[in-house]
């Protein structure tokens, strides 16, 4: 599906994809996250050549990927959105390998108020939350990870005007604080 794809992305950048449906987008984002490989090219970051890295060697690079279908792919409906939020690095709220709770409300309320999430607390159940709320967290659990680049896919899809208006907004301010 791909072919001579070159890409280029400075810090604090909103770089756009775009594609109709089969065109190849979300392939090219998950080869870019490391969750697929390539059949040739390479991956440079910061100057340096990567080849075809691992997705633990791009989420240590500071990737970080929102699937295209947040329900199916991007959250555990039954977990609270304290547990989705801290999921992707759980070594930030824990010691010797034990989570510590406060630590992880700590976490997940600074990124609520920070992605302007609307739920009656912390441990609601993420699966209860509108769509746009749900979104909100799975950019914030990258955020909360410390990503400096997003791959977003389709991260207004399902959502109501609001919510992505607000969505577009996060990813503004992300970009003026050095994200890409």
């Amino acid at each position: 599906k791909l072919g001579g794809v070159s890409l280029d992305l400075n810090r604090g950048e909103v770089l756009g994809i775009a594609g109709l449906l089969g065109s190849g987008r979300t392939e090219l984002l998950r080869i870019l996250a490391g969750l697929d490989q390539p059949d040739a090219g390479s991956i440079a970051v910061d100057g340096r050549d990567l080849g075809r890295p691992t997705y633990h060697a791009m989420l240590k690079l500071g990737f970080g990927l929102t699937p295209e279908s947040r329900k199916d792919d991007g959250i555990v409906p039954l977990l609270g959105i304290d547990e989705n939020t801290v999921m992707t690095a759980p070594e930030r709220v824990s010691s010797h390998g034990v989570l510590s709770w406060a630590r992880i409300a700590e976490a997940t309320g600074d990124i609520v108020r920070r992605m302007s999430v609307k739920a009656p607390g912390t441990t609601t159940p993420i699966g209860t939350l509108s769509g746009g709320n749900q979104q909100k967290i799975v950019i914030g659990r990258w955020v909360y990870a410390q990503s400096r680049v997003l791959l977003l896919d389709e991260p207004t899809r399902g959502v109501d005007v609001e919510a992505k208006s607000q969505i577009y907004a996060i990813i503004r301010k992300l970009a003026a604080e050095g994200k890409s």
